[in-house]
């Protein structure tokens, strides 16, 4: 009696394990977990993966190397440039750059403590 229940207990683990891989094979952009940065500039700044990789690239060059938040700040916006949007980034290392975007989402300028940080001076 025990080796029949010890039996169907095994079954259902296998057919659990099948059916939720089933799960992942039939749509594996729902389980895979984006980087958070990433999503973290894609929806702050609403910009598409591509433009994202890119500011975080420059970003990077810049030498933040941590994102914990990053916010529009509208009284920013048009500082430098007409159609610049200012973002302003909390770092886990507390240098919180601003972030200057252009209306086609690029980068025009990062900023911090009255230094550009980019474009490169």
């Amino acid at each position: 009696m025990k080796k029949k229940i010890g039996i169907a207990f095994v079954l259902i683990f296998i057919a659990s394990m099948v059916f939720g891989i089933s799960r992942i094979m039939k749509n594996p952009e729902q389980y895979q977990k984006g980087d958070p940065t990433l999503e973290a500039i894609m929806d702050a700044c609403e910009v598409n993966q591509e433009q994202a990789e890119s500011i975080w690239e420059i970003l990077q060059d810049c030498g933040i190397g941590s994102i914990e938040t990053i916010a529009h700040d509208k009284m920013l916006d048009g500082l430098y440039s007409p159609d610049d949007l200012g973002y302003r980034i909390r770092t886990k290392e507390g240098n919180d750059p601003v972030l200057y975007l252009n209306g086609s989402g690029e980068v025009n300028m990062i900023r911090w403590a009255d230094q550009t940080l980019y474009p490169k001076p």
